[in-house]
């Protein structure tokens, strides 16, 4: 009745006197639900959100338990209390971990903060709790997943494989250098092969990009590897040559590695992350330079004659 008559503070009253004095009554969840939502109703947006929440913890099994905490959640962030907002979540997390979609939306968000703030830094520090359990929770509801957040930590942790990678120097004996620095160029083709299947542009761009990059490199490794020492100078140009000849293997598969990117992504595509305009400035060059060796083209000119008759 008081509702009816725009009576809003006498029916809170009303209604909290319900829940004071019979909180076993068959009435007293449904006033819980109408205080918070009087307040609402009112624009008290803090006063609701905190009646939300009580609601909640009130009724802790009822079916609308768990949409009223996070109303008090998403309450709290509109209002710009992001840490009461916080709490709320993490109160969430702990007493309704069966509610899984709900439950990812919450850990995904957290994993997306803890990226952008500190990248590939979190992954090499391990200490992504929420990151952790977003990919623990992801394994197991791919379905729900964001191929964003799984896309960049593949690609962030091929990253890190591609710092050891760099960091091995072909010194002799060459062949067990070049098997070991193989070894990490297929662990990172891998890698960055799988961040690609994700199939967000960011991220497959970076990795095709990254895939060029580090077959150009083995090549490039391959011809500043250590000589033996005790080669004579004929034995060494037989040496150099046949390097040469290896490295340009690599060079080929990583030139084409990059053609491929720029033949699926013709000019005028979307470009996030510049990986694409990379690419061009690490391609084009080289592919120049294959034609600095040969001579000028110079074709014969003839003079017209005009045409005969009228």
């Amino acid at each position: 009745g008081y509702l009816d008559l725009e009576q809003t503070d006498p029916a809170l009253d009303a209604f909290g006197e319900i829940l004071e004095a019979h909180p076993e009554s068959e009435f007293a969840r449904d006033a819980s639900v109408r205080i918070a939502q009087s307040l609402e109703d009112d624009g008290r947006k803090q006063e609701a959100a905190l009646a939300w929440a009580s609601f909640s913890r009130a009724f802790p099994t009822d079916p609308d338990a768990p949409a009223a905490l996070m109303k008090s959640v998403d309450a709290f962030a509109e209002l710009g209390d992001e840490q009461r907002s916080e709490d709320l979540e993490s109160e969430f997390l702990d007493r309704y971990p069966g509610e899984t979609e709900t439950v990812m939306e919450i850990r995904e968000s957290r994993a997306r903060r803890e990226l952008d703030r500190s990248g590939i830094g979190l992954l090499a520090a391990g200490t992504s709790a929420d990151l952790t359990a977003y990919l623990e929770l992801a394994a197991g509801n791919p379905e729900l997943a964001s191929p964003a957040i799984l896309a960049e930590v593949d690609f962030l942790r091929a990253e890190e494989l591609r710092e050891e990678y760099t960091r091995i120097r072909l010194t002799q004996p060459l062949d067990a250098s070049i098997e070991a620095k193989k070894d990490k160029l297929e662990d990172l083709l891998e890698a960055y092969g799988q961040c690609t299947q994700r199939q967000v542009a960011s991220w497959a761009h970076a990795s095709a990009y990254r895939i060029g990059e580090i077959l150009v490199a083995f090549g490039d490794a391959l011809l500043d590897s250590e000589r033996p020492a005790d080669l004579n100078a004929d034995e060494l140009l037989a040496y150099d040559e046949v390097l040469e000849e290896q490295s340009w293997t690599f060079h080929d598969r990583g030139e084409e590695a990059w053609n491929e990117l720029l033949r699926q992504n013709p000019p005028g595509s979307k470009d996030p992350g510049d990986w694409l305009e990379r690419t061009r400035d690490e391609l084009w060059p080289r592919v120049a330079r294959r034609f600095l060796h040969q001579p000028a083209a110079t074709y014969p000119r003839l003079d017209a004659e005009p045409p005969a008759g009228e």
